[in-house]
């Protein structure tokens, strides 16, 4: 069996249990999403997927697509009240800044600097989560996003193809889960004394 599509798999599977693991928490009022984050994360995840299917995707872009396919659900339940509700203007000019991100990534039929336009305009849209977890540490699940940071390594090791446009997005769920893991678990355990 090729051991490519076994990490596939594996990755494919990490990410619908940090989707359960999550869902769960928001549908018991534990896990509140930022819907800027989400709605910014279902754009950027669109982007990578079609990024990385035209500039010939290896087995690493089915943890985007299952991401892609989690985030529309999240984005759901936000929609219907189980997501955070206080925004600030870090939230709004995050939005903005995403959106223009987004917009660089539209006028470019560049695969590649289209990756790197979206993993920064992730990364913008990562910060308003990241301020949310710090300042309030329980909004996040502590285990879907180590599932999800599971996710990113198996999905590298899924790639058959070593370059940039394959590389580049689970590389940087690498770090943005082991950022969020960390201040949701420092924070909560620095709560919990």
């Amino acid at each position: 069996m090729d051991s490519h599509l076994v990490f596939a798999v594996f990755s494919a599977v990490f990410v619908v249990y940090s989707f359960s693991v999550y869902v769960r928490g928001m549908l018991f009022g534990t896990t509140r999403p930022n819907l800027v984050s989400y709605i910014l994360w279902f754009a950027l995840l669109f982007i990578a997927v079609v990024a990385q299917y035209s500039s010939g995707a290896s087995w690493s872009v089915v943890m985007p697509t299952m991401a892609l396919v989690c985030c529309i659900a999240i984005i759901g339940l936000i929609l219907f009240g189980y997501g955070y509700r206080h925004y600030s203007l870090l939230d709004g000019v995050c939005f903005v800044l995403g959106l223009c991100a987004i917009a660089a990534w539209y006028f470019t039929n560049e695969p590649r600097f289209a990756i790197v336009i979206s993993l920064t305009a992730s990364f913008i849209a990562a910060i308003p989560t990241i301020a949310k977890t710090y300042r309030d540490p329980y909004s996040e699940h502590v285990g879907a996003w180590v599932a999800n940071f599971v996710a990113g390594f198996f999905s590298l090791l899924s790639t058959r193809i070593i370059d940039t446009a394959n590389l580049a997005y689970p590389v940087y769920i690498l770090l943005e889960s082991a950022l969020i893991t960390g201040l949701a678990f420092l924070g909560q355990r620095s709560m919990r004394r």
